[in-house]
């Protein structure tokens, strides 16, 4: 019970500080601190099940595949159109951050365990799941172009993106709710939740 208390107080106290702190002329600290912010959120996410090697194997391939079609993406603007990414997600890779997988992985596992034992049609249940990642990923995009996560060209984003996050996700969740068990997890309502009102708050102070 400490240890549930001690990551619910991470997601919250981690995801306020980065609100307060990217207000701040410290803003370059919180920016530079993002990836292990991803990883520690992706590590709380997936700590209780730890000992489920499918689980951990089908988090594995998930980072793997979308960091490919990430770079694939940003080297030819096929799937989600002409992009670039910034510095503020860290190492980089044929001009793709080695996190952006791992981001993947945050959202739509933590996506997963909240649809994935309602009682649907796996494909509805993928749809469902790709539209609510869609839904994030609005958010997310004018907050990552005003803090260097990536940059769209002539800043505008193009409806291909949201097409080409929708089919990627519908795909990956059709293959996971058919692979992987989602059992109950404590913090994935909450990582949602919290990352929502963080993008949805920095979003409104642009």
């Amino acid at each position: 019970m400490k240890q549930q208390h001690l990551f619910l107080f991470l997601i919250i106290s981690m995801h306020l500080a980065g609100i307060i702190g990217l207000q701040t002329s410290w803003q370059w600290l919180f920016q530079w601190f993002t990836p292990f912010h991803i990883l520690a959120m992706a590590g709380i996410l997936l700590w209780p099940h730890r000992a489920d090697r499918r689980y951990l194997a089908a988090a594995g391939a998930v980072a793997l595949a979308t960091w490919l079609i990430e770079a694939i993406g940003v080297n030819t603007g096929l799937i989600f159109g002409a992009y670039t990414y910034g510095h503020t997600l860290g190492i980089q890779l044929a001009g793709t951050p080695l996190l952006i997988g791992v981001n993947w992985v945050l959202l739509s596992f933590a996506i997963g365990h909240l649809l994935g034992n309602i009682p649907e049609h796996p494909l509805v249940k993928a749809a469902l799941a790709a539209t609510l990642m869609v839904g994030t990923d609005v958010l997310i995009e004018p907050v990552a172009m005003a803090f260097d996560l990536w940059d769209w060209q002539d800043g505008n984003i193009p409806h291909q993106n949201y097409l080409g996050w929708w089919m990627v996700s519908f795909v990956l969740f059709a293959g996971l709710f058919q692979w992987v068990r989602f059992p109950r997890n404590v913090y994935a309502a909450w990582i949602l939740i919290a990352q929502i009102l963080f993008f949805l708050t920095l979003g409104s102070l642009l």
